[in-house]
């Protein structure tokens, strides 16, 4: 699929405009949204915390003081060393009904631990539970604490109760009680519960263990922990081992929510702030909107100018498209000549144009260096095909490659020229009956070297003839010496036979008068023989 050059630039530019816009405007929000919710995390919800936890301070402060006048009053010590007399109980209970005015107390108590019984500001309600419902007792006198607070049912109105539990002692420094107050929540939850987070944020209470102990859903107060809510359960113990630190959670519904808690030292209780952290974004959230619809603004403008670019670039690209094809074409030799491109912008595509201009003049120029070599070498093809060796190309082409193949060319021909002078040189000397040199054929392959084994050979045989017919004239001189030798020795032994002849006949003549003697002696022999034998007979019988 073709895409113009312009599409692509004005969707390039587009991009990249709604990439930068994209980038800056989501940095700017992040930005912003971190700076603003560390600030929350570090300073104003911090400081928050601080203020509620003060005031919370403050009225507690109030019942703690009043609950440590009650632990050091010296009649109430009294009156529980001497065994809480029964005459004294008026008194007592007076005194005690007078400390709940003067404090706006909702009750007062005392827990005797020497007659382990119970006393609130009206009467008396038994004994204590140590291992029940009264273990608060237990729990005082096992912290080293002066003082415990805690969340119960008051015994008199049955209505939950913040209770201070302020350790007794005796003149002898022994744990001998507990007595206090109790507040009714109403004015702890109303502040609490006064208080705003956000827009749907609320604050709670929970004491070091992570139980609940105020809370705007009253079914968790002393029923529930933190530790025990599944949604809570995996940041409880990092917040109750922090004194102040923010923490978010992922609640039931899905929905992200940020946590920020504050140690109250006081109560050992954790002032916990919780709301949803969208709220926190709310307002970014219209900023980046408002940002992303400057951007789609931005984009449309820098569509519009990117159109108009892109069609100036195009029609330099498509100038230049023409040009280089025209370029290439003229190289392939389909035109005579390459016109040069008309652009004259001073950009980079101007820059271009004008290279390719100059390229295109030079490669005119070696194109015409390169036509007037090719001419001079075929003028010389076509007298090396006549046999005329003796030329050189000096013309100098612009190719490289041209260059080094008129180089071989001239170092070919003047190889050649070299061996067809020492082949005529020593073909010269053969005709002259010199047949001793012989051309060197190892630097030389195929044709060449069996035209050099060729004259070489009729060289060798040449002279392989000239010995042969040597040595047959020596021979034949030699032996000419020997039958001129053998005559006279044959013409010495042919007299020499003739008067051998006319010994022999004598001697045949004298042989055969032997031979007649020899016969008549045989005859007598045979006569003798004949008469041996018969006397041999004789002798027999």
């Amino acid at each position: 699929m073709f895409i113009s050059i312009k599409s692509k630039i004005v969707l390039l530019i587009s991009a990249c405009i709604f990439i930068v816009t994209i980038i800056i405007t989501m940095l700017n929000y992040f930005s912003s949204t971190s700076y603003v919710q560390e600030r929350l995390e570090g300073h104003e919800l911090p400081l928050a915390m601080n203020h509620i936890a003060a005031q919370i301070n403050l009225d507690i402060d109030h019942y703690i003081s009043a609950s440590a006048t009650m632990a050091k009053n010296a009649y109430i010590i009294s009156w529980l060393e001497n065994g809480e007399p029964v005459e004294e109980s008026t008194i007592f209970f007076t005194n005690q009904k007078a400390i709940q005015q003067e404090f706006n107390a909702f009750t007062t108590f005392v827990a005797s631990l020497k007659s382990l019984s119970f006393y609130s500001s009206e009467q008396k309600h038994g004994n204590l539970d140590l291992k029940g419902r009264d273990k608060w007792v237990v729990d005082l006198q096992q912290s080293g604490k002066p003082y415990l607070l805690n969340m119960d049912i008051d015994r008199n109105t049955g209505e939950m109760a913040l209770f201070v539990n302020y350790r007794i002692l005796n003149a002898a420094n022994q744990f001998i009680g507990v007595t206090g107050l109790g507040v009714e929540l109403n004015n702890l939850i109303t502040l609490i519960k006064n208080q705003k987070l956000g827009e749907s944020g609320f604050f709670y209470l929970v004491d070091s263990k992570g139980t609940f102990q105020v809370h705007q859903d009253s079914s968790l107060v002393l029923q529930k922990n933190m530790q025990d809510m599944p949604q809570l359960s995996s940041i409880a113990k990092e917040v109750l081992s922090n004194p102040q630190n923010t923490y978010f959670y992922t609640d039931e519904n899905g929905k992200e929510k940020m946590i920020i808690s504050f140690y109250i030292p006081n109560l050992d209780w954790f002032l916990i702030g919780e709301m949803n952290k969208d709220e926190v974004l709310t307002h970014f959230k219209e900023s980046l909107f408002y940002s992303l619809g400057i951007a789609l603004v931005i984009l449309m403008l820098g569509m519009f100018f990117a159109f108009l670019i892109g069609e100036q670039i195009r029609n330099n690209i498509v100038r230049l498209q023409k040009g280089i094809i025209e370029v290439f074409a003229y190289i392939n030799h389909k035109v005579p000549n390459a016109n040069p491109i008309q652009i004259h912008s001073k950009d980079e595509i101007g820059a271009m144009a004008l290279e390719i201009n100059a390229g295109i003049q030079r490669i005119q120029d070696e194109i015409y260096k390169d036509k007037k070599t090719l001419n001079q070498f075929e003028n010389i093809i076509s007298l090396m095909k006549k046999g005329d060796l003796s030329l050189k190309i000096t013309e100098t082409p612009a190719s490289p490659q041209l260059i080094a193949l008129v180089t071989l060319i001239n170092e070919m021909m003047q190889a050649w020229k070299n061996l067809l002078q020492k082949m005529l040189s020593v073909l010269k000397e053969y005709t002259n009956n010199q047949f001793t040199s012989r051309l060197e054929e190892k630097e030389y392959i195929n044709e060449a070297k069996d035209l050099i084994f060729g004259i070489n050979f009729v060289g060798n045989t040449i002279a392989n003839m000239l010995q042969v017919n040597t040595e047959f004239a020596q021979e034949l001189y030699r032996k000419s010496k020997e039958l001129e030798n053998s005559m006279q020795t044959l013409g010495e032994s042919a007299n020499k036979q003739a008067q051998s002849l006319q010994q022999t006949a004598t001697s045949i003549n004298e042989i055969t008068s032997s031979m007649q003697n020899v016969s008549s002696r045989t005859g007598e022999v045979i006569s003798q023989s004949e008469d041996i034998k018969n006397v041999i007979g004789i002798i027999r019988d």
